[in-house]
């Protein structure tokens, strides 16, 4: 489609194609370069975990060697929440690529017009997405959850560490931990606001006949499908966490389960909320001006269908054969018009996407504690 840009709209072109490669996502530099290099640092807390288990070892006089593991790395709850971090970490990853790459290709790919207003549009809509994400609103989240993550442990007690400086090092992994956590909820947050205004504002085209099913929509839709990855990753812990009264494993950590049963209950209600705001209501305006078109396109088939379809009668009437067979010329002309064949939709994604991303995992996983459960049940 570049190929009919003006001079000025082709420069703009590789200007947001720049600007979607290397535009950054957290509001500071330190904030992105260690996203970028999350790997190495993931390792920081589970080393501090690994020593701090040793010495647990020392303490239950467990013997040390390569093939003992330590207590701590036995624990159900660390043992489920780093592998839970780690996919997240890979989701957002994922998630990141998956905007960068859509929005930089977006007027190549007929998402957004190639005229030079479009184009123009587009280009001042941009620029917006990084003030959202620099946005001094984004310490909100990122306080939350660090208020939120030391509640439940506030509450434990009974457990020495062996230093002042492991118990340093524990503290700074936890808020750390939080404090990604929330830049990264403010990250989904941002670009939800953005993708949002592009909704209402018409920059996104619709395109009725595309091959994805979504008027070429699709993959704006999966962006917000894949933003709520992370949040399902959540919610399967938490189902996990919250029903840990009926799995293997768990029952040793009765003091622990009283207090973080009732904290996952919460948190699963939060993160399923936000998961569906992330999902629909960026999109809101959009699937709005997909259904409007869906219905004004479908009124002016029937509509043409209707007349057609006299004047094909008028002509068979007539057994006028040239007029009989311009007649029936043109109604095939018009049912090719018909919205079904144009696959007209009303949202941005698909069911097919739905299930993917969100029900699939939920499901599964409900089968399986069901199954834990009535095994933990029966005598």
């Amino acid at each position: 489609m570049t190929s009919s840009l003006t001079p000025q709209s082709a420069r703009d072109v590789e200007t947001l194609k720049v600007f979607w490669q290397k535009v950054p996502f957290f509001g500071s530099r330190i904030e992105e370069y260690l996203s970028r290099y999350w790997y190495p640092i993931f390792l920081v807390p589970v080393a501090s975990l690994i020593a701090w288990g040793f010495w647990f070892d020392t303490v239950r006089m467990a013997p040390h060697s390569l093939q003992s593991v330590t207590i701590i790395l036995r624990d159900p709850y660390v043992i489920t929440l780093f592998p839970a971090l780690f996919l997240s970490a890979i989701a957002f990853t994922v998630w990141r690529s998956t905007i960068r790459q859509t929005f930089s290709t977006a007027i190549d790919c007929g998402i957004v017009s190639n005229s030079p207003g479009g184009v123009q549009d587009f280009l001042s809509a941009s620029s917006r997405f990084s003030q959202l994400v620099r946005s001094p609103f984004r310490f909100i989240p990122i306080t939350a959850t660090i208020i939120a993550t030391l509640i439940p442990t506030a509450g434990v007690s009974g457990v020495g560490f062996p230093s002042l400086l492991l118990n340093t090092l524990m503290l700074i992994s936890l808020v750390a931990f939080s404090y990604a956590v929330g830049a990264v909820t403010w990250c989904f947050i941002s670009t939800a606001r953005w993708i949002a205004s592009l909704s209402r504002e018409g920059i996104l085209r619709i395109q009725p006949g595309h091959p994805d099913r979504c008027c070429g929509l699709k993959t704006v839709g999966s962006c917000c499908l894949q933003s709520a990855v992370p949040l399902v990753i959540g919610m399967v812990l938490c189902l996990i966490w919250g029903n840990s009264r009926h799995l293997p494993g768990f029952s040793q950590f009765e003091g622990w389960s009283r207090t973080i049963i009732p904290f996952c209950g919460i948190l699963l209600i939060v993160l399923f909320g936000l998961a569906c705001a992330l999902v629909f209501l960026p999109v809101q305006g959009l699937h709005t001006r997909l259904k409007t078109y869906k219905q004004a396109r479908e009124s002016e088939f029937t509509r043409a269908l209707e007349a057609e379809l006299g004047n094909l009668r008028d002509a068979l009437a007539t057994e006028d054969h040239i007029r009989v067979k311009a007649e029936s010329d043109r109604l095939r002309l018009v049912q090719a018009l018909d919205p079904a064949k144009l696959r007209l939709a009303t949202w941005p994604f698909d069911a097919a996407s739905l299930v993917k991303y969100g029900v699939t995992p939920l499901a599964s996983l409900a089968v399986s504690l069901g199954k834990e459960v009535a095994k933990s049940l029966m005598p």
